[in-house]
C-alpha cells in the first residue's frame, strides 16, 4: 500500500516522467520515471500520464516499428480508466485508435472525454497540439493569459527533449486536473483497488521488464492487442 506524503495537497502519481521534469517542483506529486517502470503502478491515487509518443504519431516509421511501445501507451490508458485522470499525447495519436479513447467531442464507456489543447499556450517553444484523454473529472483546463510566445517554432526544429517535455505551468495545471478526481473516487475506493480486481476492464498487472507481453496489457485497458516490444521508457 502506498502511503501518502507529508505534502498538505492530495497525493498525485505522474507516469512516465523523466529524471529531471518540471515535475518535481510540484508538491505532492510521485514520481515514476524509467527506474520504476510505470507500467506497474499499483495505485491509489490519481494519475498524470505521460507515455512514450514516439511510436504512435505521425512519424511512427522513423523509430522502427510502430505502435510497439512495450506496452506503456496501454498500461497508461489502464491507470487513467483505473484511479482517474489525465493522459497527454500528440493530437491525433494512434492510440487513441488502439485503445478505443473518443475523439474531442465525445465519451466513452468509462466517462471518458478527449481535450484537445495547444501546450504552446502554457509557454512550450512549439505550438504542439496535444490531446487530453480524461476519466473521472468534470474539471476544464483553462491555459492562463500570457504564456504563448510570440515566437513559436516548428516543432521539428526543437531537440527530442525540448519536443517532449512538457511545460512547467502546464505540469501544475494537470496535477491540479488530476486533484479533481478525488470528489469522484474516495479514498477508501482507491485502497480497494490495490487489492481487487477492477471491473473496468483495468484489472490486469501489466508487468515488469522489457519482457513483456503487451497484448495482454491491452487486453486490461480495453485496448487492441499491439504485440510484443521492447518497453519505450519515461518521456516527460
Amino acid at each position: 500500500m502506498i502511503e501518502p506524503t507529508s505534502s498538505p495537497a492530495p497525493p498525485v502519481a505522474a507516469l512516465y516522467v523523466r529524471r529531471h521534469t518540471h515535475y518535481r517542483q510540484v508538491p505532492g506529486v510521485e514520481l515514476w520515471d524509467a527506474e520504476r517502470d510505470a507500467r506497474t503502478y499499483p495505485g491509489p491515487w490519481p494519475v498524470v500520464a505521460h507515455p512514450p509518443c514516439v511510436r504512435w504519431g505521425r512519424y511512427a516509421h522513423y523509430a522502427g516499428v510502430a505502435y510497439v511501445d512495450g506496452g506503456c501507451g496501454a498500461a497508461a490508458v489502464a491507470a487513467v480508466r483505473r484511479w482517474g485522470v489525465v493522459l497527454e499525447h500528440p493530437a491525433h495519436s494512434r492510440l487513441w485508435l488502439a485503445c478505443y479513447m473518443p475523439l474531442p467531442g465525445y465519451v466513452d464507456l468509462w466517462g471518458g472525454r478527449t481535450l484537445a489543447v495547444e501546450q504552446g499556450d502554457w509557454g512550450h517553444r512549439a505550438a504542439k497540439p496535444t490531446w487530453l484523454y480524461v476519466v473521472g473529472t468534470r474539471h476544464q483546463l483553462v491555459a492562463p493569459p500570457g504564456l504563448r510566445r510570440p515566437d513559436l517554432r516548428p516543432v521539428e526544429s526543437l531537440s527530442r527533449e525540448a519536443r517532449e517535455k512538457t511545460p512547467p505551468a502546464l505540469c501544475h495545471a494537470l496535477v491540479a486536473l488530476a486533484r479533481g478526481a478525488y470528489g469522484s473516487l474516495s479514498l477508501a475506493d482507491r485502497q480497494t483497488r490495490t487489492s481487487h480486481r477492477f471491473n473496468s476492464g483495468c484489472g490486469h498487472s501489466p508487468g515488469s521488464g522489457s519482457g513483456v507481453v503487451p497484448g495482454g496489457v491491452a487486453a486490461a485497458a480495453g485496448c487492441r492487442s499491439i504485440g510484443p516490444g521492447k518497453t519505450g521508457g519515461s518521456s516527460r
